[in-house]
């Protein structure tokens, strides 16, 4: 599908798979705040904060067909967060519809999307831009 090397922290999902339901970072927003991630300065995220974070992973598009696919770079922790749980809302979705078997029941989505999702949880950020948090091996 893609003749282009990743780099560790990349992840190319296709544009079907991301917008399966109309926008997904919505449907996740009560189970992101029920989290309880904490920013920087000590404050919680906020539902604006997460809209942010969701729109602002660096991103590429590529047009393929009738849609396309997405490259995202996962640059910190809170962005694969997001994404995580916005794959997770699209899949969710899929799973209930093919448990059920309910029409736009799609069980090649439901495997693309699981094998996405493992592909994204291996994702490891080492070190984040705007953080002074790192990994102490030393200890």
């Amino acid at each position: 599908m893609n003749n282009t090397k990743l780099n560790n922290n990349q992840i190319t999902i296709k544009q079907s798979a991301l917008y399966f339901l109309d926008d997904p970072i919505e449907r996740c927003l009560d189970y992101l705040i029920g989290m309880d991630l904490i920013k920087d300065n000590g404050e919680s995220y906020t539902r604006d904060d997460f809209r942010e974070i969701n729109q602002n992973i660096d991103s590429s598009f590529q047009k393929r067909g009738r849609g396309g696919s997405y490259t995202f770079t996962i640059k910190k922790e809170i962005e694969k967060i997001v994404l995580q749980e916005v794959l997770g809302a699209q899949l969710g979705y899929v799973e209930m519809l093919c448990g059920f078997g309910e029409e736009g029941a799609d069980k090649a989505m439901e495997k693309y999307l699981w094998d996405k999702t493992k592909e994204l949880d291996a994702i490891e950020i080492l070190l984040e831009e705007d953080n002074s948090w790192y990994i102490d091996t030393e200890a």
